[in-house]
């Protein structure tokens, strides 16, 4: 009885640990997206088949108020957001430096 009990502490405390790290990641303050936005605003998409093309974008700021990018959700675009958003300098103070980001971007032809 003590194993079994001691099995289900366990897988619980691993569940709300695993949901904790899952919630880490916030929503870009609206300043910051308009920024992202207008950066990314003119990235050519011709190449997809789809009119429409929409991804995640993983990000941190800098204490230099530069973005990294972290992730995208879509392999395909990932090297060209990365191109286009790493190191570039956003204004604003409305973020806490190193803390991770996410952006829904969509993209129209």
């Amino acid at each position: 009885m003590k194993t079994l009990s001691s099995i289900l502490t366990a897988v619980v405390l691993l569940c709300g640990s695993l949901n904790l790290t899952a919630s880490n990641i916030e929503k870009g303050p609206n300043d910051i997206k308009d920024q992202v936005f207008e950066m990314i605003k003119n990235l050519d998409i011709n190449q997809s088949e789809a009119d429409e093309v929409s991804f995640l974008v993983d990000f941190m700021i800098t204490p230099e108020g530069k973005i990294v990018v972290l992730s995208t959700s879509d392999e395909k675009y990932d090297n060209r957001i990365k191109a286009t958003l790493n190191y570039k300098k956003v204004e604003t103070d409305n973020f806490v430096s190193t803390k991770p980001y996410q952006v829904k971007v969509k993209l129209v032809k």
